[in-house]
C-alpha cells in the first residue's frame, strides 16, 4: 500500500475544524449537512489524513459561520470578526 503525504498544514486546517466545530456544540453529521461534505470525508480532513481544498475550507468555513481566512491564518495570530475573536497558538 502506498503512503500518501500529506502537509502539515492539513492537520493544521483539520485541528481548526474540530475545533471550531466542538466549540459551537455541532456533530460531524451536522457539519456535514450544512457543508454537503461526507462524513467519512470530514473525519478524515479533521484528521489531517486526506488534502484539504479551496472549496472545502469554504463551505466548512461557511457551514461554521467563521471566515475561511481563521482556518488559515499563521500560528500566533488574532483575528477579530463579526465581534468574535480568534487566536491560534
Amino acid at each position: 500500500m502506498v503512503q500518501r503525504k500529506y502537509l502539515p498544514i492539513d492537520k493544521i486546517i483539520g485541528k481548526r475544524v474540530r475545533v471550531a466545530r466542538e466549540n459551537i456544540g455541532m456533530s460531524l453529521v451536522e457539519l456535514g449537512k450544512q457543508s454537503k461534505i461526507s462524513i467519512a470525508q470530514l473525519s478524515r480532513l479533521e484528521r489531517g489524513d486526506h488534502n484539504w481544498k479551496a472549496n472545502n475550507i469554504v463551505r466548512v468555513a461557511a457551514a461554521l459561520d467563521i471566515p475561511a481566512s481563521v482556518l488559515l491564518i499563521d500560528k500566533g495570530v488574532q483575528v477579530s470578526y463579526d465581534g468574535k475573536a480568534y487566536s491560534f497558538k
